[in-house]
């Protein structure tokens, strides 16, 4: 597991594996929902804000609009793609209406397996947080 959040009423656990995808795991019963879908998979930071969960991994910021008993995804859209300064971007925080991503935690130039490219040809020299407004 690479990623937890929880609902605005703290009943459901939503949490994301970078094989596995999104799950979501209500408290009371101590069940997961059915839903299952792998395109939901490669994140590594996940978020939850006002129906919508936000997820970041493999260079991609991702919006998943949930469905109305929250427990299933009915829409995925890229909100940031290969940003300039994206290296592995991980971390994800939400407050008062902005969205902050820690975009880059690595070093050195990243390989993703999706056929082996680069996320950028130099070394990092400075850590860069990204602010979207929601």
């Amino acid at each position: 597991m690479h990623g937890i959040d929880l609902s605005a009423d703290g009943s459901r656990l939503f949490s994301t594996s970078y094989d596995g995808g999104i799950r979501f795991f209500d408290l009371k019963t101590k069940s997961f929902s059915s839903f299952r879908d792998l395109a939901t998979a490669g994140n590594d930071g996940l978020k939850y804000y006002e129906g919508c969960l936000y997820g970041v991994g493999a260079n991609v910021l991702k919006k998943y609009t949930l469905n109305k008993a929250e427990d299933g995804i009915i829409r995925t859209e890229a909100l940031l793609s290969d940003h300039e300064f994206f290296n592995d971007p991980r971390c994800l925080h939400i407050e008062a209406g902005y969205l902050y991503c820690l975009a880059n935690i690595e070093f050195e130039p990243v390989e993703f397996g999706r056929g082996g490219k680069r996320a950028r040809k130099a070394p990092l020299s400075d850590s860069y947080l990204i602010k979207l407004k929601l």
